[in-house]
């Protein structure tokens, strides 16, 4: 499962949240923040919004995301797409 969560900077912008859980749902792991939007511009333009997740034949996770990294790229947002294999 994967969501907008702004745990990771105390509130101050949404991030992408990822848990996982191999019982059927009873016990989720820790969730853990998947994006990896830049550390080094302001706080607003690291958020991270609109989560999808996809899931391949073989068990792969793909999450992808938007970003706003209009000061790095002239773009309001980008998809992003990060995988994951267990």
């Amino acid at each position: 499962m994967a969501w907008q969560d702004s745990r990771f900077t105390d509130g101050a912008v949404d991030s992408v949240a990822m848990a996982a859980s191999d019982d059927a749902g009873r016990i989720w792991s820790a969730p853990v923040k998947v994006n990896r939007t830049p550390t080094g511009v302001p706080l607003p333009n690291q958020q991270a919004f609109t989560v999808a997740l996809a899931v391949g034949d073989d068990g792969t996770v793909a999450v992808s995301h938007g970003a706003r990294l209009h000061v790095l790229t002239g773009a309001t947002a980008l998809s992003i797409v990060a995988t994951a294999h267990s």
